[in-house]
């Protein structure tokens, strides 16, 4: 169902009600609308109705998938979309069952290396600027909570 612009399934952000100077806006999924009003599950997993006068924005999409290729772009802004609850979304989820993200390639590397015993590699590429670094930290930081455990796991034994 419509929402004037927004549509079931698309991504929005919800800008903060406060204006303080940290607040950031949250990613959210328009589950429903009903007149003006649109129902919403946010980054944090709760569900609740936006009154109309709401602000929101439609959340632009930073990457895309062609085949198992990541295209991303660099948003050249603070994003809500690289923290340790994403990583976890992201965690044993097929390419193409959430939004195009850089966890999404990291553990599907991370998971055919486990499962077929193979190696795995990854191209980070784009001119100066691009965000090639940023994409490898952020690769890395996806990766650290399960090496950690495993770490753990073998000097338990």
């Amino acid at each position: 169902m419509a929402t004037g612009l927004f549509f079931e399934g698309d991504y929005i952000w919800i800008e903060p009600v406060t204006g303080r100077q940290f607040d950031v806006a949250i990613g959210a999924r328009v589950l429903a609308a009903e007149g003006r009003r649109i129902r919403v599950r946010d980054d944090d997993g709760q569900e609740q109705w936006l009154p109309p006068e709401r602000r929101i924005k439609a959340m632009h999409a930073t990457s895309t998938y062609t085949g198992s290729i990541l295209v991303a772009v660099n948003p050249y802004q603070i994003l809500p979309i690289y923290t340790a609850d994403q990583i976890k979304l992201y965690k044993e989820r097929k390419i193409g069952e959430l939004p195009p993200h850089i966890f999404a390639i990291g553990d599907n590397a991370y998971a055919h290396m486990r499962r077929y015993g193979q190696d795995q590699c990854i191209v980070i590429s784009g001119e100066s600027g691009a965000g090639k670094t940023e994409s490898t930290k952020l690769i890395l930081q996806s990766w650290k909570p399960t090496l950690s455990s495993k770490h753990l796991e073998t000097r338990k034994q």
